[in-house]
């Protein structure tokens, strides 16, 4: 640094440099120990029983939670002496230079370096002091005086004088204590420090101590007068006092990973998913094993009954130590170096008579160079550090974990016999379901009847017993065509959807019923109903008949008539009106003059699916008188009649009649009918035929009267008789029978 006056002042300058430290040696380490407790509690999600089916595919969740207690527990190692060791050099100078009018050049005030011939590269160093035995050693008063050494920062009270109230330096071996904490990512953290040396010093006594028999370094000069001149000056070389503080730090961190085997005694496929969804393993086998935290999805056995035992394991696949032992150097202080001042007088002159000041004089200050409060630099260096591996693991005993499967409904088949046409409700399946809790409302139940249609059904519980449930499984259905048919009911658990059971009952679909009924239009002598059938034959309906398939269609019948002769033929089905669903069997057949009379006529009809039905019926064949017809008066059935003879009137009394007609009508509606008029001849001149049928239809007339020549009446109805033996076309040979059946009603 300069200042400049002119011609007239003075100027000086000044320069220091140098360096000072201090540095701890630890010897004689020996080994610490660090041990864990690290409980953990592992967690498994499985699905709750029955909420899954055999074959399906689960999810089993883990996780994991380290319980209170988790700690690191670590102890220092033991070391023999502690070393304290110091660093000091310096160099300074100074001159000035003064002018008055004329300048004395510069000149050198002092140049001084410790050690000698400094020059930055070569300080002296050595040991200061050494602690040999454990424990603090404090730097009480006496010794502070005699040491050269100070007081300690507030902060650090571990050597507190109560007499002073002051805190004294110290130096001990140093003995960490951690403390330990569990972390977010499940590691454990054990980190502490001690300050095991606060060394306060004053840097001139310091290299004292570190130059025996060498004077230290001067601290000051002046103010004196330079010689020859009136200028005083004064300077200071160096002023330290400053803390070392030594401190050892160790940290510790344990952070394991504990895996779980999961095994379950068959090769099933797994996946086995990290906490992101990531695949992470995969394959078939017995087991797998995966950090707590990952996902297994296994797919069980499609076979699996009862309950699938998977089996847990914890380890620990990384258990992994790390530790860092560093010893740091921290130091703060307070430094003033190289001070100078120059005092200059004041400088008078005479010209002219008059006096006058040519320089009024100078204090010029130039320091200290350097003054200020400070933190030393901190400095560390790694003691020890490394990494290991922890053998041994407590390996708890871990319960099973029991997957259960929803148990599938026991289907119990049965046979159902429908009609076809007709609605069916009832009972088509048995279900016995070996979940103890289940309940009809947990299944949906699903009906395919085999004809192509389907639809839901219901579940009704119908008994409870050691076993399980017995549901059984109804619906209502009409099938249109009798057969059998396969029936498929599905019942699915509404919990777990994948399982589904499938009852394959039977349905024996039969043809609906028919129902028939005999055609007939008379009575006969004992009561019955009959159907009069004459000679020669046309077609009649001989009996109707009802489907009650509401589907039928004329195509589907057929009708076989047994004419009670011996004799057979198809029928002819017809229906009575379109859609009316009646139907009529008609047929036609000619019975021999030997064959006349009642015969029981058996209709058959059949559908094509397999329903039948008969009807029966009294047929009676008769034939006409040929050429005319035979009168009676009407008589019931039963009665003995005279169709013919010299005595008809006197026969037949119901009616007026003259004598002369004898019971021939020649002249008459053939066949008889109900209604119309007849006419005859008298006696024998009406012509009658040879012989007459064994059954003969005749007319029951109504009075007979006689217009001359002329016979005639009217019909009132056909009856239908039995003829006797004995008839001959002479009046003498009458002609009688029995009616057996009324045609007219």
């Amino acid at each position: 640094m300069s200042v400049p006056v002119g011609e007239f002042g003075a100027a000086g300058s000044a320069s220091v440099k140098g360096e000072i430290g201090m540095s701890m040696k630890l010897h004689g380490f020996a080994s610490g120990s660090v041990g864990v407790t690290y409980p953990v509690t592992a967690h498994y999600t499985i699905p709750k029983p029955y909420t899954f089916a055999a074959g399906d595919t689960v999810s089993i969740g883990t996780s994991e939670t380290v319980d209170a207690g988790a700690a690191l527990r670590t102890s220092f190692p033991t070391l023999s002496s502690a070393e304290l060791d110091g660093i000091f050099g310096f160099h300074a100078d100074a001159s000035f230079n003064l002018c008055f009018f004329s300048c004395t050049g510069e000149q050198s005030l002092f140049d001084f370096s410790l050690p000698e011939g400094y020059d930055g590269s070569n300080p002296y160093s050595g040991k200061i002091l050494e602690v040999a035995n454990p424990g603090t050693v404090c730097f009480d008063a006496i010794v502070n005086f005699v040491a050269g050494f100070g007081h300690a920062p507030e902060a650090y009270d571990r050597c507190h004088n109560s007499e002073t109230g002051v805190n004294s330096g110290y130096i001990a071996l140093p003995n960490v204590t951690t403390s330990s904490s569990l972390q977010p990512d499940g590691s454990l953290r054990a980190e502490g420090e001690d300050p095991y040396a606060v060394v306060p010093i004053s840097a001139v006594t310091w290299a004292s101590r570190l130059m025996p028999g060498e004077k230290p370094p001067p601290l000051n000069f002046g103010p004196a007068k330079v010689p020859g001149t009136s200028i005083t000056l004064g300077w200071n070389t160096i002023q330290l006092i400053f803390t070392d503080i030594e401190k050892m730090r160790q940290t510790f961190t344990f952070k394991p990973q504990v895996d779980t085997t999961l095994s379950w005694g068959r090769s099933l496929s797994y996946t086995v998913l990290g906490p992101h969804g990531e695949l992470v393993g995969q394959g078939p086998g017995t087991g797998a094993t995966f950090p707590l935290g990952d996902t297994l999805r296994l797919s069980t056995p499609a076979d699996l009954s009862g309950s699938l035992a998977v089996t847990p394991k914890l380890s620990m696949s990384k258990a992994s130590f790390s530790n860092e032992t560093k010893n740091l150097n921290i130091g703060e202080g307070e430094a003033s170096a190289l001070g100078l001042t120059l005092d200059t007088p004041s400088a008078e002159s005479e010209a002219f008579g008059h006096k006058f000041t040519a320089w009024p004089g100078t204090e010029l200050n130039l320091g200290p160079l350097f003054k200020q409060s400070f933190p030393l630099a901190t400095t560390s260096n790694t003691i020890a550090d490394g990494d290991w591996t922890l053998q041994g693991f407590n390996e708890p005993t871990l319960a099973d974990l029991t997957l259960t499967p929803d148990p599938p409904p026991v289907p119990a088949p049965l046979t159902v016999h429908p009609v076809e046409g007709l609605p069916f409700t009832g009972t088509i399946a048995r279900f016995t379901d070996p979940e103890p809790s289940s309940d009809a409302s947990d299944y949906a139940v699903t009906i395919k009847w085999g004809d192509g249609e389907e639809e839901a059904g219901a579940l009704t519980e119908v008994e409870s017993g050691p076993e399980g449930a017995v549901f059984a499984a109804s619906a209502s259905h009409v099938y249109r065509e009798e057969g059998e048919y396969a029936l498929d009911v599905s019942i699915q658990d509404r919990d777990t959807p994948s399982l589904v059971v499938v009852d394959h009952s039977k349905a024996l679909v039969s043809d609906a019923p028919l129902h028939a009924t005999a055609h007939t239009d008379t009575s006969t002598t004992g009561g019955t109903s009959a159907l009069l059938w004459p000679q020669p034959p046309s077609s009649q309906t001989l009996a109707s008949f009802t489907d009650e398939d509401p589907g039928g269609t004329i195509s589907d019948y057929s009708a076989t008539i047994e004419w009670g002769d011996g004799q057979s033929s198809a029928g002819a089905i017809a229906e009575t009106a379109s859609g009316s669903h009646l139907w009529t069997v008609s047929g036609t057949h000619s019975y021999s003059p030997q064959d006349l009379g009642p015969h029981t006529v058996t209709v058959t009809i059949a559908d094509e699916g397999g329903a039948k039905t008969t009807v029966t019926l009294d047929a009676i064949a008769y034939e006409f008188a040929a050429g005319g017809d035979f009168a009676i008066a009407p008589a019931g059935i039963g009665a003995q009649v005279s169709f013919w003879g010299a005595r008809w009137s006197a026969a037949n009394a119901l009616i007026s009649a003259p004598a002369s007609f004898k019971g021939w009508a020649n002249v008459a509606p053939t066949p008889p009918s109900c209604e119309g008029v007849w006419s005859a001849s008298p006696g024998n001149s009406s012509s009658p035929p040879a012989s007459v049928p064994s059954y003969m239809a005749v007319i029951e007339t109504s009075p007979v009267s006689k217009h001359g020549s002329e016979i005639s009446g009217a019909a009132e109805g056909i009856a239908v008789i039995h003829t006797a033996g004995g008839y001959g076309p002479n009046p003498g040979h009458s002609g009688s029978g029995e009616v057996i059946a009324q045609g007219c009603p």
